[in-house]
């Protein structure tokens, strides 16, 4: 569908402001009453723009390109982080500074303090590189690598760890990379693990990792445990030979805690009816040091008549609440959030496609998603709340590529980034 919107220029740093809205003349008190009469009107059919106001009018930040992250930085700057074409990476704070970085897609971003880590990744190398509050490259580790890369996480204190798969004597394995704050990458780790596995990794505040493997022959997870500075150290099963373990979500809590968010498939015996066709969103918490995972919780679950949920999402605050949101498949986009809560609150937020969850330092949360032809949404969760707020629109008939977004604890303020159709990276927040 053609897209209307404003022409926008572009500057050399790839930014520029789009015109900000017509305001409605303020006339009451000055025309006859039939004039207060059209204007209560027209206020009345402006209301559902009214409601958009939180919101402020996209704004180009790069006429290309995929964003992969976004973030505020310590003086309270939107950036994006962008990959661009070539392999190349652009880090743009709109208005202020743009960097462009070589050495690979990027795997994984964190902001920290005044800067950003961000981990690049490619089948010969990883590396680790931080800018300052400006935008300046304040230091870059790099280490070799093997294979294809496709995991990484970055903590905001500069741990890493990434994921490559390779090969080892014939046979498929996965490679691991990890590194401390301030200190080279270790000797890489590899894990032998049967063809067409896949990995997620996560990586904590004190330092902790985790590479969580899906064995799709053996139906099950298989998680590795240990830490930057020693490696990994431990394993622990997750999942039964009776499932079809998909699209798993990890990351820590603030105690240390692994928590492991994923779909599973329980498929009955061809040609039967019994049992048929059944998935799940479930959810499992590791706690630190503990010998075995804990109750998994079912979050969602159908029939055989029902597509299998699609996208799936977790996002952790600072001070250890989690939240998981997912959608349905192509015949049913219904979109659900769950508070991990004992138990876990789960609520049905709308109908559309699952764009971003994130989290801010005090507890709160921010979920985007894209519905109808196009128009992308977002609603927020307070503090301690767990019931979401009304949904607010960014922008009509936009979205065409993957969104990003982020928030400033404590302020309110909240950033989400997209690629629209033609290809420009827009950006709207929210004061």
């Amino acid at each position: 569908m053609p897209l209307r919107r404003e022409r926008f220029g572009y500057t050399s740093s790839m930014t520029e402001k789009c015109s900000p809205p017509d305001r409605l003349p303020v006339m009451l008190g000055r025309r006859p009453r039939i004039l207060v009469l059209w204007v209560a009107l027209v206020l009345v059919a402006a209301a559902p723009a009214a409601a958009d106001a939180p919101w402020s009018e996209p704004l180009v930040v790069a006429p290309s390109g995929v964003p992969v992250a976004a973030f505020f930085s310590r003086s309270g700057t939107p950036v994006v982080v962008i990959a661009v074409p070539g392999r190349r990476t652009a880090v743009i704070a709109p208005g202020r500074w743009s960097r462009a970085l070589t050495g690979g897609p990027v795997a994984a971003v964190a902001a920290a303090g005044g800067g950003v880590h961000i981990l690049l990744s490619t089948r010969r190398s990883v590396q680790v590189v931080t800018l300052g509050e400006t935008g300046r490259v304040t230091a870059r580790m790099r280490a070799p690598a093997t294979g294809f890369a496709y995991a990484g996480a970055v903590s905001p204190e500069g741990h890493a760890v990434s994921s490559h798969f390779t090969e080892q004597r014939g046979r498929a394995a996965i490679e691991v990379q990890a590194r401390r704050a301030g200190r080279p990458f270790r000797r890489p780790e590899v894990i032998v693990t049967p063809r067409g596995a896949e990995s997620q990794v996560a990586v904590s505040a004190a330092g902790a990792m985790a590479v969580v493997v899906e064995q799709p022959r053996r139906d099950r997870f298989d998680v590795r445990l240990g830490s930057t500075r020693h490696g990994l150290r431990r394993r622990v099963l997750l999942g039964t030979n009776d499932q079809f373990l998909r699209a798993s979500e990890v990351a820590f809590n603030a105690a240390g805690g692994l928590i492991v968010a994923y779909r599973m498939e329980n498929i009955g015996e061809v040609g039967t009816t019994a049992g048929g066709e059944r998935f799940e969103i479930r959810v499992a918490t590791l706690a630190s040091r503990a010998p075995r995972f804990g109750r998994e919780e079912v979050l969602d679950s159908g029939g055989s008549l029902e597509p299998g949920p699609g996208d799936l999402d977790l996002a952790v605050t600072s001070s250890g609440r989690a939240a998981i949101a997912w959608t349905g498949g192509a015949d049913d986009l219904t979109l659900r959030a769950a508070v991990l809560a004992d138990p876990p609150v789960t609520s049905t937020l709308d109908g559309g496609s699952l764009g971003d969850l994130s989290a801010g330092s005090d507890g709160e949360f921010l979920l985007a998603w894209s519905r109808g032809r196009g128009d992308l949404v977002a609603a927020m969760l307070a503090p301690g709340s767990t019931s979401w707020a009304p949904p607010e629109v960014i922008a009509r008939g936009r979205i065409a590529g993957p969104v990003v977004s982020a928030q400033e604890g404590g302020t309110g303020r909240a950033l989400v980034a997209w690629r629209e159709e033609g290809g420009p990276v827009v950006l709207s927040s929210r004061s």
